[in-house]
């Protein structure tokens, strides 16, 4: 049998190079007390709007 003599990149993808997706997460929020509860969750719809 004659030798390989083509050298290809076997260790990379096409796809290495695109935009990577994130995959779904999940965040919890632990807030403790009535007065500061409303202040967390209004500034997370502030900077959810921005976003």
């Amino acid at each position: 049998m004659a030798p390989v003599r083509s050298y290809t990149n076997w260790n990379s993808r096409t796809t290495d190079e695109e935009e990577q997706i994130e995959p779904y997460r999940k965040y919890f929020f632990i807030c403790e007390g009535a007065n500061t509860e409303t202040w967390y969750f209004k500034k997370l719809i502030d900077i959810r709007k921005k976003a």
